[in-house]
């Protein structure tokens, strides 16, 4: 906050504008809202466009904080104020001495840099009564982006601005503890009724049947009082508030306010700054005059400057435009909180300082979902993810108009998503789902096979599916997400065998389930398995005499298998030097009969597929482990067995929606 030096009032008298006044052209307001709650009710801004009687300045950092007064009073000053976060004085001068002054000062060695302390403009319009129709949230998707996430209430989102009307039924439930700069108090009620505006299209209370719904469901709202009864106050007050909010816990703060033409205040850029190192998301509008005059702090490379869109989601002709555009959202006639003489109500509020407050909300979603992202993180996800504007005067990519685009929450939220299905296409819910990027969201597939990745940053991941009764299956290697796609979606099909997948058997029992076995050595059931959790063992270890190990199953081949394929996988173990023992497979229809395999050589987990294609009908499938009666144990581990199109595997189509 302002630290208070002397008992000087917190304004000086308006004066007329010095010979040396640099003409600087300033953003039109907000129509006043009449009444006030506190402070001064509706004052004019100064005729100038700084604060009349004041200068900013900052020491260089060899100065020690005490030295300051020594310093400024062998330049005939004196300090009212100090903004302790940024280390800059607030000082005063001769009304109409302010330019001459902060040249003056500028020449000082001691003096990092001096300045007038610049009017600030809240930016946009608002008028009529409410009404329901939010159409911005529809047009940036933010009811798919719901079923994502709502928003962590441990967000929290700075409203630096006119305040917040601290009662409002759609905003008391949300808000948190912030500050009144321009009554030095701890009450930051809105007096005018703009910084209500954009709390509610950020914040406001969601899913409570009044009033409307904010971007962010679950954010909480930080009110920080800057501007006076008439939507203007001061860069130092700014500043202050920038850096309160950042020392106090916000994530996000939104500026729709901001002061054109040059030079750029840089009390304002240090503020900025030192916000932006402490992991803070600043979102700030542009003008509200359709020209390219560059408004700040949107202008300064740390924020996200945020133009507007109407009702056609086309470039709205009183949206500023230029090179720091990054982004646009909805800005025209949008159903929002308000504040009024009268008290708690609801308004429609237009221009760049209700479309920035969506992106500010937005912001909130994504952190919600990846708390550890960094603030590049967010910027870019933000922008990667809008919608391309190409309408005159906008053009394709990038432009200077809509920037990047327009917002949209559905495409910010979404990252890898897909359905895992068992092989005749059927949702399998139980299914398990890992990536290896950063990502969050499901990791278990619904009741209807959907899973998702939300919030996935351009990269390469690996996806694998698993689950009870199907085993682990293959990773699906080097799935893109890349800037400039929508949604990765990918559908595991579990394997496409039409009429029978054996191991499926051995995974869900303790016994051969569908199986029958046979032979003097027992087939059994066993964890050591070459995926899922188990397979099937014939042989013994150690013997306990010679016979035969066997399992057998008949299935039914019918026409539709198209071209079907037995297939398995198997590992052989065996110390019998002479080859008395053997591995043998075939398949027969009780007219046909083919051999598959037959070996006795030691090997590790192979594959085999073998064409079945001659066969229709009833058809039995025999494994089998010939043990002689020798100490010389064989044994073969068998998993993955199945008859379709292909051998035990997971189909993976890549579907990328380019926009």
């Amino acid at each position: 906050m302002i630290r208070t030096m002397n008992s000087v009032p917190h304004w000086g008298k308006p004066v007329g504008k010095s010979a040396v006044f640099l003409f600087l052209t300033l953003v039109l307001a907000l129509a006043p809202a009449s009444g006030s709650a506190s402070g001064p009710a509706n004052l004019p801004p100064p005729p100038g466009d700084y604060r009349p009687g004041v200068v900013l300045v900052k020491l260089k950092p060899l100065v020690a904080t005490r030295s300051a007064a020594s310093v400024l009073a062998a330049e005939g000053l004196v300090a009212l104020e100090e903004i302790p976060t940024l280390g800059v004085q607030v000082v005063a001068v001769s009304p109409g001495q302010e330019l001459a002054t902060a040249e003056q000062l500028r020449q000082n060695p001691l003096v990092e840099y001096a300045e007038p302390d610049y009017v600030v403009y809240g930016l946009g319009t608002a008028d009529d009564e409410y009404y329901s129709e939010q159409w911005n949230l529809l047009r940036i998707q933010a009811d798919r982006a719901w079923d994502i996430t709502t928003g962590d209430s441990d967000i929290i989102i700075a409203i630096v601005d006119t305040g917040v009307d601290l009662t409002h039924p759609d905003l008391a439930s949300k808000v948190v503890s912030g500050w009144d700069f321009e009554n030095d108090d701890d009450t930051p009620q809105d007096d005018h009724g703009h910084g209500t505006q954009v709390a509610g299209v950020a914040a406001a209370a969601s899913n409570n049947s009044i009033g409307i719904a904010g971007v962010s469901w679950g954010a909480k709202i930080m009110p920080i009082k800057v501007l006076n009864s008439a939507n203007w106050g001061t860069v130092s007050n700014v500043a202050a508030g920038i850096t309160y909010a950042a020392d106090h816990g916000a994530q996000i703060i939104n500026l729709s306010l901001g002061k054109r033409l040059l030079p750029d205040p840089d009390t304002l850029k240090q503020a900025v700054d030192y916000a932006y190192s402490k992991g803070c998301l600043l979102v700030a509008a542009t003008n509200d005059d359709g020209s390219s005059t560059v408004v700040y702090p949107a202008g300064y490379p740390n924020v996200l400057a945020v133009g507007a869109t109407d009702y056609n989601d086309e470039w709205m002709t009183t949206s500023g435009y230029g090179s720091y555009i990054d982004v646009v959202a909805p800005g025209q006639e949008i159903p929002v909180t308000y504040w009024s003489s009268t008290g708690s109500t609801y308004s429609l509020g237009s221009g760049t300082s209700v479309a920035t407050p969506h992106a500010a909300g937005l912001a909130s979603l994504i952190w919600s979902l990846q708390p550890s992202y960094t603030v590049t993180n967010v910027m870019n996800i933000i922008e990667w993810t809008s919608e391309d504007i190409t309408t005159s005067p906008a053009g394709t990519g990038w432009d200077e108009y809509t920037g990047w685009g327009r917002i949209n929450a559905r495409r910010a939220l979404a990252g890898i998503i897909g359905y895992v299905k068992d092989n005749e296409g059927y949702a399998a819910g139980a299914a398990t789902v890992s990536a290896d990027g950063p990502v969050t969201g499901s990791t278990t597939a619904q009741g209807d096979g959907f899973f998702r990745y939300a919030s996935a940053l351009p990269g390469t991941y690996s996806v694998t599916v698993s689950g009870a009764g199907f085993g682990s299956l293959p990773a699906m290697h080097n799935v893109q997400m890349i800037t400039g796609t929508d949604t990765l979606t990918l559908t595991f099909v579990l394997p496409p065998a039409i009429n029978v997948v054996q191991n499926w058997d051995f995974e869900t029992s303790t016994d051969f389930a569908n199986w029958t076995t046979s032979g003097a050595i027992t087939p059994v059931i066993t964890a050591t398995a070459h995926t899922g959790l188990k397979a099937a063992l014939l042989g013994q270890d150690p013997p306990t005499g010679g016979g035969d190990s066997l399992i057998t199953q008949t299935i039914t081949i019918t026409p539709t298998l198209h071209q079907p394929r037995l297939s398995f996988a198997y590992a052989l173990s065996s110390t019998d030097t002479i080859a008395n023992d053997h591995f043998e497979v075939w398949v027969t229809n009780g007219v046909l009969t083919s051999t598959v395999l037959s070996t006795c050589t030691p090997v590790d987990w192979t594959y085999v597929s073998h064409d079945v294609s001659a066969y229709s009908g009833t058809v039995t499938l025999n494994f089998k482990v010939t043990q002689s009666s020798d100490a010389n144990p064989t044994t073969v581990r068998v998993d993955e067995v199945s008859v379709g199109p292909t051998r035990y595997r997971i189909y993976l189509p890549l579907t990328l929606n380019n926009y």
